[in-house]
């Protein structure tokens, strides 16, 4: 499903896998009120799947969510990853995961938060904030050890390294090893 018609910036995905049901929320960058309105509605219809939410400047890159819409439209409204939290996120049980990009992490910061929805359940909040060399996030569920492992893909070769944005201490394709790109997150895959 998606909205508004012929537009898929805001749409709805089903999958399973592991025996859970999923359903993917894929918002427009500052999404609107309406569009909020329209993810809580969907939502709520399929309370029985587990939903990740993927939008776009939605945390910083030192783990905190965005709190500012100054580089988005003023019209109609535009919300905030912080706003985003208030309206829509934290209101679900069934929201466990947001993905989202555009800024790029802090040296010191995974791009991670893990924040309390108003059900008690916990939302994993990650950034994939690498800019350059097409580095992708693999998300790898484990349900007989309540885990979900995180590992950072670039799966681009240049010709010649020197034409990569940056230096790695991997070449590419490769899986960036360091602690903010290949991590663990627990999460009961059994409830």
């Amino acid at each position: 499903g998606y909205t508004p018609k012929d537009n898929y910036d805001n749409s709805y995905h089903f999958f399973s896998g592991g025996g859970m049901d999923f359903m993917i929320v894929s918002l427009e960058c500052g999404p609107t009120d309406d569009m909020i309105a329209w993810a809580n509605e969907i939502i709520l219809k399929n309370s029985d799947r587990r939903v990740i939410v993927i939008t776009h400047s939605y945390m910083l890159g030192n783990n905190t969510r965005d709190k500012t819409t100054n580089y988005l439209p003023p019209s109609p409204p535009a919300n905030s990853g912080e706003m985003l939290w208030q309206k829509l996120i934290s209101k679900h049980a069934n929201i466990f995961m947001v993905l989202s990009g555009h800024h790029e992490n802090s040296v010191e910061y995974k791009g991670l938060l893990r924040s309390k929805g108003i059900h008690g359940n916990i939302v994993n909040q990650l950034l994939c904030g690498d800019w350059f060399d097409g580095w992708l996030r693999v998300l790898n569920f484990v349900p007989e050890e309540d885990k979900i492992v995180i590992r950072t893909y670039s799966p681009w070769k240049p010709e010649n390294p020197s034409t990569q944005w940056r230096q790695y201490d991997v070449s590419l394709p490769n899986y960036d090893k360091d602690q903010f790109h290949e991590y663990e997150l627990s999460y009961d895959q059994h409830d």
